[in-house]
């Protein structure tokens, strides 16, 4: 929706859910329907409303080559706002897949 069309849609794969769970710090069992409900919750509150494709596709890219199950926080563009980062969890984060 949001990458065809312009529509205020947050995407919420594996790659994604990785991203938030570091950034926010979510550490909640990634099986459980309220985490999932969480991560949903933090994708549309950091969705950019007025590019949200470009938004989602740097999300997924960012999910896809830097924030890794093995993440290289060097190379993150959101190193110092990643919660996980701050406390030294980066690496204990929820390894989610798709």
């Amino acid at each position: 929706m949001s990458i065809a069309y312009g529509k205020p849609h947050a995407v919420l794969d594996g790659n994604v859910k990785r991203v938030l769970s570091r950034l926010f710090l979510v550490e909640s069992d990634p099986s459980l329907t309220s985490t999932n409900q969480t991560l949903a919750d933090l994708a549309k509150e950091f969705l950019t409303p007025q590019s949200p494709g470009d938004h989602n596709e740097a999300v997924m890219e960012l999910g896809a080559l830097v924030c890794v199950p093995i993440p290289n926080c060097s190379a993150c563009p959101l190193q110092n706002h990643c919660e996980a980062r701050s406390v030294g969890k980066e690496k204990k984060s929820l390894p989610l897949s798709p």
